[in-house]
C-alpha cells in the first residue's frame, strides 16, 4: 500500500449526502453524481455529526424500487436515483430516468406494474463525471 493511500478500495467513506438530508442505514444516497447505501445513520459509528458511512462501491442490496412508468420493471432494467421519493413506501429509486439526478444500478427481480417493492438491485459505481 502507498503511503498515500488513505483507504482500499475506497469504497465506504464518511460523507455529509446529498440527498436525502438525514440519511439512515440501509438507504439509497447521492452524494454529488455518486450513489450508494448508507452503512450507517447520520452521525453514528464514529461520523461527524452530518457524516454518514456509505458503500459506493459495487454490490447487491435489497431496496425499495417504485415503477413509476406504469409498466413493470423487468429483471436487468436500469434503476435511477431520484431526490423526490415516490412510491408507497416512499424510496428514492425508479425505473424513470427522465428528471433524475443519477444512474444507480439494475434490477435483479421484477416489480409488478405501477408498485413499490424491495428487490435485489446491482449498484453499479458511475464511469466518467457525467455519463
Amino acid at each position: 500500500m502507498s503511503k498515500y493511500e488513505v483507504f482500499k478500495p475506497g469504497y465506504s467513506l464518511s460523507v455529509a449526502a446529498t440527498n436525502p438530508s438525514t440519511p439512515t442505514s440501509g438507504v439509497p444516497v447521492r452524494y454529488g453524481t455518486l450513489t450508494g447505501v448508507a452503512v450507517t445513520d447520520e452521525g453514528e459509528g464514529g461520523n461527524a455529526s452530518t457524516n454518514t458511512t456509505v458503500d459506493f462501491g459495487p454490490g447487491v442490496f435489497d431496496l425499495y424500487v417504485d415503477d413509476d412508468l406504469g409498466g413493470g420493471i423487468a429483471k436487468g432494467d436500469p434503476v435511477w436515483y431520484n431526490d423526490t421519493a415516490s412510491g408507497s413506501p416512499a424510496t428514492n429509486l425508479s425505473n424513470k430516468p427522465a428528471g433524475a439526478e443519477a444512474f444507480f444500478g439494475y434490477a435483479l427481480e421484477v416489480v409488478s406494474a405501477n408498485a413499490t417493492t424491495r428487490i435485489n438491485v446491482l449498484h453499479v459505481p458511475p464511469g466518467k463525471p457525467g455519463q
